[in-house]
């Protein structure tokens, strides 16, 4: 089975403002929030419409990368660049590779 990696990139220059808790909150709303956006999303409602619930629903391929993602083996690697400037670059770079 082929394995899926997720790179989670923090800036540095955060942690002067941030304690390490907060950063660590941070970094898993970013894996969280990646695997969300690849889901269809909506708010149900029960029969009473008093309570509503938020559903996603993920409809995905076998062997597709979220398919690895939810069933596979998994890794993620948290690295951290200097500033926004380096983020953006890096960004560019990545986004102009075949994935």
């Amino acid at each position: 089975m082929q394995k899926v990696k997720q790179v989670i990139i923090f800036r540095h220059d955060l942690l002067k403002t941030l304690r390490k808790g907060k950063i660590a909150a941070q970094v898993a709303h970013a894996s969280i929030g990646a695997l969300l956006k690849l889901g269809k999303s909506g708010v149900y409602f029960n029969d009473d419409m008093t309570t509503n619930h938020y559903e996603i629903v993920f409809d995905y391929n076998i062997d597709s990368v979220l398919d690895l993602w939810l069933n596979g083996i998994f890794t993620k690697i948290c690295v951290m660049v200097e500033n926004e400037e380096e983020l953006l670059k890096l960004y560019k770079e990545i986004s102009k590779t075949d994935h």
